[in-house]
């Protein structure tokens, strides 16, 4: 996959856990992806949540709150 696609399946990813009255997490989205859980993995997906963030496609769910989900 490249970025963009990357970035538009952490978006409809996202979305689907929030119909489904879920929170995406790292965790998650490398489940739904199919990606290993190593150091590596998760910071490329780290990255990839960031990156759909600052591109204001999804929110953090309590900005308030130090956690990321």
């Amino acid at each position: 996959m490249n970025k963009s696609e990357r970035i538009q399946a952490c978006y409809q990813h996202c979305c689907l856990k929030y119909v489904m009255g879920e929170m995406m997490t790292n965790q998650s989205f490398r489940e739904r992806l199919g990606i290993l859980n190593s150091k590596a993995s998760r910071e490329a997906v780290s990255r990839t949540i960031t990156t759909t963030l600052e591109k204001k496609m999804i929110r953090l769910n309590a900005p308030e709150n130090s956690s990321k989900r």
